[in-house]
């Protein structure tokens, strides 16, 4: 691992925060809070050892264990609430022990306004301001009781005013510039969300049909190649078919563009829901020519599928006078049909048997579908 990504595993702890770049700063911070802290404690708990300071050595130490418990937690569960948990607890705890102990020697109790500090960074602006209340309701009267005993009686009233009030600013300072970094953070979040939906938006556009609402020609040309290889991969079948509104120009000729753009909305809505599984896939590629790529298991029940598509299609009876085949809308299909373990071939090949079979329906008469088994054998009409 180079320094880069070294940093980079020190910041984020291995844990993959996505596009949260909320989330990722709480987990930069705390795993920078906790290194320091334990650090901290490690040096302290030598220091006053070295110095005689028995006891307050002790509490660095317990310090040091519970900072080393949530560098654990953090790096190794991954589980970055918890080791904020652990911390901020043992924190809260390590500060009042420690100003009970000391008693303000050598100014001792100056090191227990880091508590709100490392709080309010690690729970957040809310819950770090009612621990730290918590925090100062035991912490403040232990100043008061401590005047005439604390530094051997040079704590006085004066001094736990100051204390207080120092505490207060502290807090107050801290607590503000959190609470401003997650509105900061919250309103950029807010921000890339929509810039991310936007371009969601933008990507289903640029595949979609506006008119149809279905996949259109760029997005067949570029999934049914993948759609092939992952059918002769797996050995599963592969349905394709053309699909063709019969008599078209006839119909946009008498009954207006407006009324062609209606029939090919409709057409849209039913090939939706007539192929509706994750592996079914329908396109409009140009007029009124349609597709739709379907791997399976089971070629009975894609082709029935096509059928119940071609009987809805016409069970909509919308008027048609120019095709003789019903009097109705209606349309013909193509189907060309890779079984699993054949050979594999191309997608042209493929378009190209369907195209073949779609043209020996309109030939046969219309508002039918024609199969292409294979390369050798002719197209046959299944209906």
């Amino acid at each position: 691992m180079n320094i880069r990504g070294a940093g980079k595993y020190f910041l984020t702890a291995g844990i993959d925060a996505g596009d949260n770049i909320f989330l990722s700063r709480r987990i930069a911070l705390v795993s920078t809070l906790l290194t320091m802290t334990c650090c901290l404690f490690l040096f302290f708990t030598f220091y006053n050892f070295n110095r005689g300071v028995h006891l307050i050595a002790v509490l660095d130490f317990a310090g040091f264990l519970a900072s080393s418990a949530a560098i654990w937690t953090l790096y190794v569960r991954k589980n970055h609430e918890a080791a904020i948990n652990i911390c901020s607890g043992s924190l809260f705890l390590f500060f009042l022990a420690l100003a009970s102990a000391n008693q303000n020697n050598r100014y001792g109790l100056i090191w227990t306004i880091f508590f709100p500090i490392f709080v309010i960074f690690l729970k957040g602006g809310r819950t770090g301001l009612i621990l730290t209340g918590l925090y100062y309701m035991i912490l403040i009267p232990m100043s008061f009781m401590g005047i005439g005993e604390w530094q051997s009686g040079a704590w006085d009233l004066t001094s736990s005013i100051r204390f207080s009030f120092a505490s207060l600013v502290a807090t107050y300072s801290a607590y503000f510039s959190e609470a401003t970094i997650e509105l900061t953070f919250r309103e950029l979040q807010k921000t890339r969300d929509r810039e991310k939906m936007y371009i969601e938006e933008l990507e289903s556009l640029s595949v979609t049909d506006q008119l149809t609402g279905l996949y259109n020609r760029r997005f067949f040309d570029n999934m049914t190649p993948k759609q092939l290889n992952r059918a002769w991969r797996a050995e599963m079948d592969l349905v394709f078919f053309l699909m063709d509104v019969d008599c078209f120009k006839q119909y946009n000729d008498t009954y207006g563009h407006q009324a062609g753009d209606g029939v090919l909305q409709n057409i849209g809505k039913l090939m939706k829901s007539s192929f509706q599984r994750g592996d079914d896939m329908t396109f409009r590629i140009g007029g009124e020519e349609f597709a739709g790529v379907i791997v399976t298991r089971k070629i009975g029940r894609a082709m029935e599928q096509i059928e119940h598509l071609r009987r809805q299609l016409m069970d909509l009876k919308i008027p048609h006078k120019g095709n003789s085949a019903a009097g109705v809308v209606t349309a013909s299909f193509g189907v060309s049909i890779m079984t699993g373990g054949e050979e594999f071939f191309s997608v042209k090949t493929l378009y190209e048997r369907a195209d073949k079979a779609l043209y020996k329906a309109k030939e046969n008469g219309r508002n039918r579908i024609v199969v292409s088994y294979s390369e050798s054998d002719p197209p046959q009409n299944i209906n």
